[in-house]
């Protein structure tokens, strides 16, 4: 079994950024950091703020094919954002991959957006179409 010395903690938000997520990441690093292990931080909303969403993505690739070369095990605190960006390294360079799920993306960009008024759990039942289509099966991948 290979030894894990190096995790690369990949997420969309972390602080001086304010909100669960941000606290969440900064805690899985303090205690990674506890128990010996290198941490790095690589964070989506940092990356290329003002670009259209496609183009942040694909400079966030490129921000972090250095970080997952150097890392045994990606950690994603999200499926899409980050996430999915972090799966296509990791698979790239053959690192394990982990993804931490806190609910359905797609789902809360459809609700939002006022595309279905189902609740999560009928929603994750039904066939989906476009770009909330787009974004549950990307999700589905990287989880």
């Amino acid at each position: 079994m290979q030894k894990i010395n190096n995790i690369l903690i990949v997420t969309g938000i972390f602080p001086p950024d304010i909100g669960g997520p941000a606290t969440y990441g900064a805690t899985i690093e303090n205690e990674l950091k506890k128990r010996g292990f290198g941490v790095k931080v690589a964070v989506y909303s940092k990356t290329g703020r003002g670009l259209p969403r496609g183009l942040r993505h694909i400079l966030f690739f490129l921000k972090l094919l250095p970080l997952v070369r150097k890392s045994d095990v990606v950690l994603s605190l999200n499926a899409v954002s980050a996430g999915s960006p972090a799966l296509f390294a990791a698979k790239l360079f053959k690192k394990k991959f982990i993804v931490r799920i806190v609910g359905d993306y797609a789902w809360e960009i459809a609700a939002g957006k006022g595309k279905t008024n189902l609740l999560i759990d009928d929603f994750q039942k039904e066939p989906k179409r476009g770009w909330i289509g787009t974004l549950s099966k990307l999700q589905a991948w990287a989880c």
